[in-house]
This record gives C-alpha cells, sequence and structure tokens, in this order.
C-alpha cells in the first residue's frame, strides 16, 4: 500500500507542475509575455 501512496504522490506532484506549465502557457497567449515564476509546491 505504501508503494502505491508513493506513486499517487509523484503523480499528483507531476500533475501539480503541468498544470502551473499550462496556465503560463495559457498567460502568455493572452499577454504576449512569458513569465516564470516559482511554481508554488
Amino acid at each position: 500500500m505504501a508503494e502505491v501512496q508513493a506513486n499517487l504522490d509523484k503523480y499528483q506532484a507531476t500533475m501539480k507542475r503541468l498544470e502551473y506549465k499550462i496556465s503560463k502557457y495559457e498567460e502568455t497567449l493572452k499577454t504576449g509575455v512569458l513569465r516564470w515564476d516559482d511554481c508554488e509546491e
């Protein structure tokens, strides 16, 4: 069970990073300016 939880945690962290990158891409499309702030984890 611990292995499943560890995999789930990794998956969720990856999803959070992807969501952050997608939001920055969408913001760039609207503003024309790419800004990479630190991703809050």
